[in-house]
């Protein structure tokens, strides 16, 4: 696992018998399950996790005002963020993992919007696709879709939503296990499990398409703060992504980094 610079300040500890040092960690602790965390604050599409994966923008994406400074604006017709993949990070493996984001809709209740996938292309070919279709009768609303030459085509969630035109929503999917819950602006509209307790195949030969599926499935709004985790995410968690985007996220102590610390000293990494 890669990893960025992280601000250190070291304390002295003096204690009768005991003397060591304490890193405390300061603005950015590194969170190691964050695999991809892009603010959308220039057209660079940065990703400020500690892969720094390079995002492409590829059609007439734009920089536009965003829900938390600025955002990306995507036409519905042909535009997307292309990210490849360091080694199988992006992948969603046997693993618990969440995908949240701000999104803003152009048209309401109408339309295919893909918010991301990865996928080898369509038919049998492996894939996993998390979108909105509220239009469709067999498959309507938030949708985590995944397929394989493994198994049939299977899709879980399917919760309706209908989203007001122009209106900011925080949309989440959360996988946990083989359960597949929902979320938009922190609240769990939905969920499903897997009852096949199928794998989700390796999507090897794709990189991470935002705004974007397989064929002519495009997103059309504005998506801001893009955020992938590999861990289920609180409802706390959530919260923090809710308030402050993917900084706001970032700046909230990990989960077990204190823990982690301590474990450290009592492993006698930090002498006598």
């Amino acid at each position: 696992m890669f990893r960025a610079p992280v601000s250190l300040t070291l304390i002295l500890v003096m204690t009768a018998g005991w003397v060591g040092i304490t890193p405390v960690i300061g603005e950015a602790a590194i969170d190691e399950d964050v695999v991809l965390a892009m603010p959308f604050d220039s057209e660079e599409a940065k990703d400020i996790s500690s892969l720094e994966h390079t995002g492409v923008l590829e059609g007439d994406v734009k920089l536009v005002e965003g829900k938390i400074k600025k955002a990306l604006s995507f036409d519905g017709d042909g535009d997307k963020v292309v990210v490849e993949s360091k080694g199988d990070a992006l992948d969603i493996v046997d693993s618990n993992a969440t995908i949240v984001m701000w999104a803003k809709f152009a048209n309401s209740g109408v339309k295919f919007d893909a918010f991301c996938a990865k996928n080898e292309g369509g038919g049998e070919k492996p894939k996993w696709v998390f979108y909105n279709r509220p239009d469709d009768n067999a498959r309507p609303g938030l949708t985590f879709h995944i397929n394989s030459p493994d198994h049939d085509p299977l899709w879980f969630g399917k919760v309706p939503f209908v989203a007001d035109k122009g209106k900011w929503y925080q949309i989440a999917v959360v996988v946990e296990g083989h359960d597949y819950i929902f979320y938009v602006d922190g609240k769990n509209v939905g969920e499903e499990s897997d009852a096949t307790k199928e794998k989700i195949s390796l999507v090897e030969r794709a990189p991470l398409t935002i705004g974007w599926s397989e064929g002519n499935f495009f997103f059309n709004g504005v998506l801001d703060e893009f955020l992938m985790v590999k861990r289920a995410l609180t409802e706390e968690e959530l919260s923090s992504h809710f308030d402050g985007g993917v900084e706001g996220f970032l700046a909230v102590q990990p989960r077990g980094k204190l823990s982690a610390v301590w474990g450290n000293i009592k492993a006698g990494i930090f002498r006598r």
